[in-house]
């Protein structure tokens, strides 16, 4: 996975990130996932909800990353643009928007 995603913008190999977030841990007492661990984490999340039908889909997961939407109008703008993008091929599919 490592040689995959080595062209990826941003992305580091796993004992680089874990300093990364060590030193932001030490620094602020928090880190921030990135996308590819955001979105990973919520796949992962829905795969284990033992009570959902359709978690048999959970490798097409898409996530819509608003975590930096801080106000009432950008969250509405943000849940118009989730529902539009999930039913925008004519059938649903699996969003879910983190805030």
């Amino acid at each position: 996975r490592s040689e995959e995603m080595s062209g990826t913008k941003g992305f580091l190999p796993k004992k680089e990130r874990m300093v990364q977030v060590r030193e932001a841990i030490h620094e602020t007492g928090s880190y921030v996932h990135t996308f590819d661990e955001l979105e990973h984490g919520a796949r992962v999340a829905w795969r284990n909800a033992p009570k959902c039908a359709n978690r048999k889909y959970w490798q097409q997961l898409k996530l819509l990353d608003c975590r930096d939407v801080d106000t009432n109008e950008g969250m509405y703008g943000s849940c118009i643009k989730h529902l539009t993008k999930a039913v925008a091929c004519g059938s649903a599919e699996a969003y879910v928007t983190v805030f």
